[in-house]
């Protein structure tokens, strides 16, 4: 009687085994199948000019003490169109704006809120674009 319960367990494991090496095998074949190259999913990239901001004059226009708008000069003619963002910043108060880059000339971008003018004023910009 052990002899023919030993048998059973054995024959169980190997038809279990049998079965679970048949799907693996399945598996395999079945992504042995995919393609491994397609025509609908990629990635393209595009060339965006640089839009620098090294060179560009800074001048902080004032009225009764205050910040009040920011004229850009030297502006990089790649950046026509593009979106200017700046921000003025002293003694704790910071005031932002933002204006388009013109084809030729300088840009002046009011500040809202206006910034009390201090000795340490820092003015921040950015293009994005065009």
């Amino acid at each position: 009687m052990a002899l023919a319960h030993r048998l059973r367990r054995l024959f169980r494991w190997g038809a279990r085994g049998a079965i679970v090496a048949l799907l693996l095998a399945l598996g395999a074949a079945a992504a042995a199948s995919l393609s491994t190259t397609t025509n609908t999913v990629g990635a393209a990239s595009t060339p965006v000019p640089r839009c620098a901001t090294a060179g560009v004059g800074v001048v902080q226009n004032f009225s009764a003490g205050n910040v009040v708008s920011v004229t850009l000069s030297n502006l990089d003619p790649v950046c026509q169109g593009g979106t200017v963002s700046l921000t003025v910043n002293a003694a704790g108060v910071t005031g932002s704006g933002t204006g388009v880059v013109p084809a030729s000339g300088p840009l002046t971008i009011t500040i809202s809120p206006s910034v009390a003018f201090a000795g340490n004023a820092e003015v921040d910009l950015a293009i994005a674009g065009p």
